[in-house]
C-alpha cells in the first residue's frame, strides 16, 4: 500500500528552459507533465485551478471562495467519501458552516460641494470603517487626525466638536520637507495608521469622515486608494479615502501642500466655507464561513476512533489584511495554501484506495478530510471545529495538518509534533525512511497554523510544511508557476503512508504533555534563558479566540517601545510568521541575536500595521 516510492521519473522535465524546445516539442509542459505521471497531473490541476486569479484570492465571502469549497466537496464525492458533517436538520452536509464577521456590499457612493461639484469614482472610495448615509456639512481640516502625539501634538485641541461637519483627514502623520516622517527614521509611526484616525475623529461625532493622502509624502501609496469596503467598522459615519488631487478639486483648488506643512508644524483645525457632500449607501451583511468536509469511515474496532487532516483553503483575496506587500492586488496564495488543499483531495482518493483494498477483518481508524476556512484571520475555522466538534474530541487519535507543501527546495520536508503523541516520531521515522524526500524534524513547534486549536485541547498533531521558507509568502507573487509539483506530489504520497500506519497503529497515539525545556512534547530549540534579545513587552491576558498577543505593557527605551509599540496593541507576525502565543513567540526570539531587525507585525484598532524592530541585547528585565 505504501506510495512514497511511487514517484522516480525524469525531473528535469519541468526544469528545462521552454524557450528553443518550441521547434523540436510544439508542448513542452503537456510532454514533462504527461512522463512525471497522472499523480503529478491530478496535484498540477488542483494547485493551478485553487490559485486562479478567477477565484478572488479564495477571501471567505467572495465568490471566488464559494466556488473553491464548491470545487473541493465535488473532488470529495468524487473520493467516494462521504459527508462530514451533519447540519441542524439532521441530514449529512459536506460544510461545517461559522459565523465570520460580515461583508459590505457598496450600491453607490457620491462626493460633491453645494455649488454641483462631484467627484469621478475614480477618485474616492468607500471604506469599511464607517456606515451608509446621506449627509451635508462644512469642510474642516482636522490635520493627521492625531489623538496625541510626541511632544504634545495633537489635532484636536480642547473642546474640538465635529457635530454637523464633515471632518478632512491627511494620512499618514507630520512630515519632514523631505516628505519623510517626524517620527520614525524607517517608515511611518503606529500613529499613521487609518484605523487609530478614524477613531479619533469618530470620537468627535462628525457627519462624515474623508481620509486624504498627502501631497508630497515620500511613500508611493500617495497614488493609491485604498480597497472598497477595507477596514473594521468604528463608526456609523459614511468614510471615504480620497486622492489629494480630488480633495483639492473639491476645495475650489487649494493648496493642499501648503496645508499639509500648516499642520506638520501642529497647527490647529482649519474650518473652510466648502459645503461638503457625501452620500454611501451600503449593506453589511453577516458572513458565515464554511469548513469543508468528507468522512472515511474506518473499520472494526478502531473505527470509532477518528483521525483528521486538514489544510485552509482560505487566502487574502486582494491583501486588505495580512500582506507583507501592501492592499490592492491579488494574492493568489499558490503555496499558501491551495498546495496543502491540493494534498487533502489526493489524500481523499488515495486512502479511501487504500481502505478499500485491506483484507476482511482489518482495523483502520475513521479519518474526516478537512478544508478550513478562516485561517488568515486567527484560525477562525480550526478554532470553531474544537469548540464545535461533530465528533467527540476524546475519540480524536490525530491531527494532521498541512500549511504551504508546494515551495520544497532540496527535496527537504518539515513535519513538526512528532512528540505529541507516544508513537508518533516511531511512525514518521518508519515511513520516511522509504520515502525520497529528506524529513526535517525541527525542535520547535513549526508555526502558528490549523494545528494549534487542536494542540491546545491536547489532540496530537504532525504537521507538515516546506522546510526551507521563502519570501514569496503572503505577496502577490505566490503563483502556481512557482510549485515544485514533483515533490509536493511525493509530499502526498508520504503523508498518505504516515496516515495509513497511523491509522491502522494498535499501539499508543495519545497525547504527550510538554515537558520543562520542551514544546508541543518535543525538545525545544532554545529555552528562556538562552534567548540573547529583549524585546520589551509584558504580554497581557491570552485569549484563544483572538491570534497573537495582547500587548499588557511596554518597557520604555525597550527594543518594542523604540519602534512604536503600545500597550493595547496585539503581537500578529514576526517577520512574516503568524505569532500564536507566548511560547511559541519565545522560539521565535531565541534565534535572534542582539541589532538584528525584525518585521513585527500588529493590530492596533482594528488595523493591522508592520513595524520594524531593532532587537536589543537582553538583560534582568527578561523579555
Amino acid at each position: 500500500m505504501s506510495l512514497t516510492k511511487r514517484l522516480t521519473l525524469p525531473l528535469a522535465l519541468l526544469a528545462a528552459p521552454l524557450a528553443g524546445a518550441q521547434q523540436a516539442d510544439e508542448a513542452p509542459l503537456a510532454r514533462a507533465l504527461g512522463e512525471l505521471g497522472t499523480d503529478v497531473q491530478v496535484y498540477h490541476d488542483h494547485v493551478v485551478y485553487l490559485s486562479s486569479p478567477f477565484l478572488d484570492g479564495r477571501l471567505p465571502g467572495t465568490d471566488g471562495m464559494e466556488l473553491a469549497k464548491d470545487y473541493c466537496q465535488y473532488w470529495l464525492e468524487q473520493a467516494g467519501v462521504a459527508p462530514g458533517f451533519v447540519d441542524e436538520a439532521g441530514t449529512a452536509s459536506w460544510r461545517q458552516p461559522f459565523p465570520l464577521g460580515d461583508t459590505l456590499e457598496i450600491h453607490a457612493a457620491a462626493v460633491g460641494t453645494a455649488e454641483g461639484s462631484a467627484l469621478n469614482g475614480e477618485d474616492f472610495s468607500v471604506l469599511g470603517y464607517g456606515g451608509a448615509g446621506q449627509v451635508e456639512g462644512p469642510a474642516v481640516w482636522v490635520g493627521y487626525g492625531i489623538e496625541e502625539g510626541p511632544e504634545g501634538y495633537t489635532s484636536f485641541p480642547a473642546g474640538t466638536d465635529l457635530s454637523g461637519k464633515i471632518a478632512f483627514v491627511f494620512r499618514f502623520e507630520p512630515m519632514t520637507e523631505a516628505g519623510k516622517s517626524q517620527w520614525s527614521e524607517g517608515r511611518w509611526s503606529p500613529q499613521a495608521g487609518f484605523g487609530g484616525k478614524v477613531q479619533a475623529v469618530a470620537n468627535r461625532n462628525p457627519a462624515a469622515i474623508v481620509l486624504v493622502n498627502p501631497p508630497g509624502a515620500d511613500d508611493p501609496r500617495i497614488e493609491q486608494l485604498s480597497g472598497e469596503g477595507s477596514g473594521r467598522k468604528l463608526t456609523d459615519a459614511p468614510v471615504v479615502h480620497m486622492s489629494y488631487q480630488a480633495a483639492s478639486k473639491l476645495m475650489g483648488g487649494m493648496d493642499l501642500l501648503a496645508l499639509r506643512r500648516h499642520f506638520d508644524q501642529g497647527g490647529d483645525p482649519v474650518i473652510t466655507d466648502v459645503a461638503t457632500s457625501v452620500d454611501v449607501d451600503l449593506t453589511r451583511t453577516p458572513l458565515v464561513a464554511e469548513n469543508v468536509g468528507g468522512m472515511l469511515r474506518g473499520k472494526g474496532a478502531l473505527a470509532d476512533e477518528l483521525i483528521i487532516i486538514g489544510a485552509h483553503l482560505d487566502h487574502l483575496g486582494m491583501g486588505n489584511f495580512g500582506s507583507r506587500s501592501g492592499p490592492g492586488e491579488l494574492h493568489p496564495g499558490a503555496d499558501d495554501n491551495a498546495s496543502g488543499s491540493a494534498a487533502i483531495l489526493m489524500l481523499a482518493d488515495k486512502l479511501k484506495q487504500s481502505y478499500e483494498a485491506m483484507p476482511e477483518g482489518a482495523e483502520a481508524r475513521s479519518i474526516l478530510f478537512l478544508l478550513f476556512s478562516g485561517e488568515e484571520s486567527g484560525l477562525n475555522g480550526s478554532r470553531y471545529y474544537v469548540n464545535n466538534p461533530p465528533y467527540p474530541l476524546e475519540n480524536l487519535a490525530l491531527m494532521i495538518n498541512f500549511d504551504m507543501i508546494g515551495r520544497i527546495q532540496n527535496r527537504r520536508v518539515q513535519i513538526s509534533g512528532t512528540n505529541t503523541g507516544v508513537d508518533l516520531a516511531a511512525i514518521v521515522e518508519a515511513v520516511s525512511a522509504n520515502s525520497e524526500l529528506e524529513v526535517v524534524i525541527p525542535q520547535g513547534r513549526g508555526g502558528g497554523s490549523d494545528h494549534l486549536p487542536f494542540f491546545q485541547r491536547k489532540i496530537p498533531y504532525l504537521f507538515g510544511a516546506i522546510a526551507d521558507f521563502h519570501d514569496d509568502y503572503h505577496t502577490p507573487r505566490d503563483v502556481a508557476a512557482k510549485i515544485n509539483r514533483v515533490d509536493g506530489t511525493r509530499t502526498v504520497f508520504l503523508f498518505h503512508d504516515i496516515a495509513l500506519t497511523a491509522a491502522m497503529h494498535q499501539g499508543d497515539l495519545s497525547f504527550v504533555e510538554a515537558q520543562p525545556g520542551n514544546v508541543a512534547g518535543g525538545s525545544r530549540n532554545s529555552s528562556l534563558g538562552d534567548i540573547k534579545v529583549r524585546f520589551g513587552v509584558m504580554p497581557g491576558s491570552y485569549d484563544e479566540s483572538d491570534p497573537g498577543i495582547p500587548v499588557g505593557g511596554v518597557t520604555p527605551g525597550g527594543s518594542a517601545a523604540t519602534a512604536g509599540i503600545q500597550e493595547g496593541d496585539r503581537l500578529l507576525r514576526w517577520d512574516g510568521q503568524k505569532i500564536v502565543d507566548v511560547r511559541g513567540w519565545m522560539e521565535m526570539m531565541a534565534k535572534h541575536n542582539p541589532g538584528d531587525k525584525v518585521k513585527v507585525g500588529i493590530v492596533r484598532n482594528g488595523e493591522e500595521i508592520t513595524l520594524e524592530v531593532t532587537l536589543q541585547a537582553r538583560n534582568q528585565e527578561g523579555r
